[in-house]
């Protein structure tokens, strides 16, 4: 009998460039023949498999769901699956709980990072948010605090995107943890080589592409740079993504404009990406203490053709 492997993702909301990446995983499996690792996403909406990808929904229609999604993550997955049907686990890392060390120690625990937790809890914590969402996220520290180091003391593993990420992690785990890099990665096949408009002297059109606004975007800083523009040339940023309009007024120049368009998926991507003359990746990594690492939307504006501009190293 062949292992079983899982492969398991925690999504409490929509964020469209982690589905766009799943998505990707899955095809790719598929491709290579796979029969032995499956993508297992546990959300509170789809519920259905095709292939090697199976949606598992976990309701978050109540109270308690809802404060499991935010503060009981461990307990969300064991309640969403037979975990130990699995010989190992790859989990993208949901933040620690109390639970989390023992689901280490009672699963083979591969754990994927993204990020540097506490830092970037802490950063979004520097930012406004409404007092529940607020209340959450220092809730969740606390937890990440607490529990953190002990379960990846737990691990069998430790993947990271980058090697910033990995050193970070190993620190935490206080132990010799097998590691290792995999950054992130698209499927270029299902990008249109959409290319760029050069140029023309006058006007310079800039897109931006986020799930969602983060203080580790950097787009408050691209909007306040925007707003100290003083050159005759006439600046243009389109903000792509779940991204609302600053609380406070931009003292915009007149030769200077913002347009929010939400997200924007297939055709009506390619359309607007055509139009650009450039492209802005992450600029704020450094609130979070985060020197290098591999986003997705880098690798999104390289597959297209179009010059960015990036300030991390990737």
């Amino acid at each position: 009998m062949s292992a079983r492997f899982a492969y398991i993702y925690l999504l409490a909301g929509p964020a469209a460039g982690v589905e766009q990446k799943i998505r990707d995983q899955a095809a790719a499996l598929e491709e290579l023949g796979n029969a032995d690792l499956e993508l297992v996403v546990i959300n509170p909406d789809a519920e259905g498999s095709r292939g090697s990808l199976r949606f598992v929904r976990f309701p978050r229609d109540s109270m308690t769901s809802r404060v499991g999604y935010g503060l009981g993550r461990f307990r969300v997955i064991e309640r969403a699956i037979d975990c130990g049907s699995y010989d190992a686990l790859l989990l993208r890392y949901p933040m620690a709980d109390r639970r989390a060390p023992r689901f280490a120690k009672r699963y083979r625990v591969v754990s994927e990072h993204h990020t540097k937790e506490i830092e970037e809890r802490a950063a979004q914590l520097r930012t406004p948010l409404p007092p529940l969402e607020r209340l959450h996220k220092k809730l969740s520290l606390r937890q990440e605090l607490k529990y953190g180091s002990a379960y990846l003391e737990g691990c069998r593993g430790i993947v990271a995107v980058s090697d910033d990420i990995r050193r970070y992690q190993l620190a935490r785990s206080e132990r010799t943890t097998p590691s290792l890099v995999v950054p992130n990665g698209i499927r270029i096949d299902r990008v249109r080589h959409t290319r760029f408009k050069p140029f023309d002297g006058r006007t310079l059109s800039l897109a931006f592409l986020a799930s969602r606004r983060s203080p580790w975007h950097g787009v408050d800083r691209f909007l306040r740079s925007l707003s100290l523009h003083k050159g005759e040339t006439e600046v243009r940023v389109h903000l792509i993504g779940r991204i609302a309009p600053p609380a406070r007024k931009l003292n915009l120049p007149a030769n200077a404009d913002v347009k929010y368009h939400g997200t924007l998926l297939s055709q009506d991507l390619d359309a607007l990406l055509t139009e650009m003359n450039l492209a802005v990746s992450s600029l704020g990594l450094f609130d979070i203490s985060l020197w290098a690492t591999s986003t997705l939307k880098t690798r999104e504006y390289t597959a297209r053709g179009i010059p960015f501009v990036i300030a991390h190293e990737d």
